[in-house]
């Protein structure tokens, strides 16, 4: 009977991936080192009835072995379903240089789907890994001011030489052969004689596999930023520097399996200098400092109105360049006209492309006579980096026609009219007097001085001096960092085990293992104070021993952790990630009350 559920459940889920947008995709890592073996995985989220590989001569190959996962969940009423058809060959590089593998072919339902080709970039790495070496002390030292060795730290500059104003990017890149488990102290560079603006990145830094000198590290970018110098000549770009928190085997023989500790490796890049030559000296009338790519309009909303009447000038400027540098243009406006202070609005984004968006200005008019005028055309220039030459863009001349005001005696020539001045110093003049007949009522009796008012003040000086002293314990209490970390200990680690769950679902095996080793680690660390730098299971089994945890918890603490560390660190490792987690929450319960 299970058999058939099974079966008929299956079919559902292929006859609705089948209804779905059929997706078929190839992955395998970007960069790899010539004697590596890696996987070339193509997916298909339908179940297929044929399937062609494409030409992988290049390299030595074995398969495809296929597997297939399927999901059904039901919450709040609502269904979700999920399912994956996956072929996977596993592939050896034959010799160094960039491959290109072409698409692979699958059939669904009737129809033909393709992947997208991919490259491969093989290089040939080095014949030793010092990532699996062992390293003893729990606290070493290290200094690197070269981008060498298995972990350092690159400040990339997207151009060397640049006009001044012209943008450039700064990418702080952290390479790795190791494991990270965090960072410490991290010191950006203060960029002086740019203006800098910071482009946004993950909050969660992702490492993705890159050649630098011939060797295949994890590469994960720390921070970006957009960078316009301000002056000319050579400027100079401090370095970036942080200490690395570095995961080491310690000892590959222990009772309890593999042991680990952390190393703090101190890094930091090297000095950057960039050439900015200095803007070509035939600047137009008309130039404020733009530099970039940029498009100009400038229109009035209305050019025929009355007297007293308001009209607005809207000039937009978009494009990619030094937007926020940009000074409101020169408009030359008849006398007659009040101008009121420009508005100044801004959508601007900064990406690895520069600062791209809309900058838009507006002007607010009052002619106060009537007659024919005339706005002489708005001029916009700016200096292209990519020509070396100023581009001036006109909008034309704007010619008005104002009639008579509404009102009597305004709308002439010979009318008076005021201005925002006037009516401000009028507003400072004497008073008129009050003509009109008025009455004096008697004032109320005071309230400084009576009985209510002593009362109130009494209980306000009691309220401020409780407050005073509750607030003062509240500090003292949270300056005591070694108790404040022990009492967040379980809410920290069940923050840790709430994401793992959601990466359970999604079938995040290597984010699923991360997060539980994050919950577990750190909790042992702020529960016990016990640095992350300093932990290894010999410490927690010490310190679970003093503490009076009994011995088959403390089993099966050190056990969630070997299952966490094989099936994420060994090719071959598998584990059954939902009992992991239960685990995992269980035996953090079972630790927070015993403590």
């Amino acid at each position: 009977m299970k058999k058939i559920i099974s079966l008929i459940l299956l079919y559902s889920l292929s006859s609705w991936a089948w209804a779905q947008d059929v997706k078929f995709t190839a992955r395998a890592n970007e960069v790899v080192e010539l004697n590596e073996q890696f996987r070339l995985t193509f997916t298909v989220n339908a179940q297929p009835s044929g399937f062609k590989a494409p030409d992988l001569s290049a390299f030595n190959f074995s398969g495809p072995s296929t597997s297939q996962s399927s999901s059904f969940q039901m919450i709040n009423g609502k269904t979700q379903q999920s399912f994956e058809f996956s072929y996977v060959f596993f592939m050896m590089p034959k010799k160094t240089g960039k491959f290109t593998i072409g698409a692979a072919q699958v059939t669904v339902g009737g129809k033909s789907y393709q992947t997208s080709p991919i490259t491969i970039e093989v290089v040939s790495g080095s014949s030793s890994n010092t990532a699996s070496g062992n390293t003893s002390g729990s606290n070493t030292n290290k200094t690197s001011e070269n981008e060498t060795g298995d972990v350092f730290v690159v400040l990339n500059l997207s151009k060397s030489s640049v006009y001044q104003g012209e943008h450039l990017v700064a990418s702080a890149q952290i390479y790795t052969r190791e494991t990270l488990r965090g960072f410490n102290d991290i010191k950006l560079p203060s960029y002086q004689g740019f203006w800098s603006q910071e482009i946004p990145t993950a909050n969660n830094i992702q490492l993705q596999r890159a050649n630098y000198n011939g060797k295949v590290y994890d590469m994960g970018v720390l921070h970006k930023s957009l960078l316009f110098p301000q002056q000319s000549g050579s400027l100079s770009i401090d370095p970036i520097q942080l200490e690395a928190i570095v995961r080491k085997i310690v000892d590959r023989r222990s009772f309890w399996g593999t042991t680990y500790d952390d190393v703090i490796v101190k890094i930091k890049s090297a000095v950057k200098k960039v050439t900015v030559k200095p803007l070509p000296d035939n600047k137009p009338e008309s130039f404020n400092g733009a530099v970039g790519n940029f498009e100009f309009s400038a229109k009035f909303d209305k050019t025929e109105l009355k007297a007293n009447d308001a009209a607005k000038l809207t000039i937009t400027i978009s494009g990619n360049g030094n937007l926020k540098l940009i000074d409101p243009l020169k408009v030359t406006f008849p006398p007659d006209f009040e101008l009121y202070d420009p508005q100044i609005q801004s959508d601007i984004k900064n990406t690895a492309d520069g600062a791209k968006g809309t900058t838009t200005i507006e002007y607010l008019v009052i002619p106060r006579t009537a007659g024919k005028f005339t706005v002489p055309a708005v001029e916009f220039s700016f200096f292209d980096p990519q020509k070396g030459a100023y581009i001036t863009k006109s909008s034309g001349d704007f010619n008005f026609t104002i009639e008579k005001s509404d009102d009597d005696g305004t709308g002439t020539q010979e009318a008076i009219s005021f201005t925002k001045k006037d009516i401000q110093m009028m507003g400072n003049d004497i008073r008129h007097i009050k003509e009109n007949h008025f009455s004096i009522e008697k004032a109320g009796n005071p309230f400084y001085g009576t009985l209510k008012f002593y009362m109130t003040y009494a209980v306000l000086l009691v309220l401020f001096l409780v407050l005073f002293v509750l607030r003062r314990k509240q500090i003292q209490r949270n300056s005591d960092m070694v108790s404040l970390k022990n009492r967040r200990a379980n809410k920290v680690s069940q923050k840790r085990l709430k994401l793992a769950n959601q990466f359970l679902k999604e079938n995040k095996k290597e984010a699923f293992y991360d997060e539980i080793l994050l919950a577990m680690w750190g909790y042992v660390s702020n529960k016990l104070n016990i640095p992350q730098a300093q932990l290894s299971r010999d410490n927690i089994l010490e310190t679970f021993k003093n503490k009076k945890i009994e011995e088959n918890l403390s089993e099966k603490f050190i056990k969630v952790l070997d299952e966490c560390e094989f099936a994420k660190y060994s090719p071959a490792g598998q584990a059954d990630m939902q009992q992991v987690y239960k685990d995992a929450s269980e035996v953090i319960l079972a630790m927070e009350q015993k403590m």
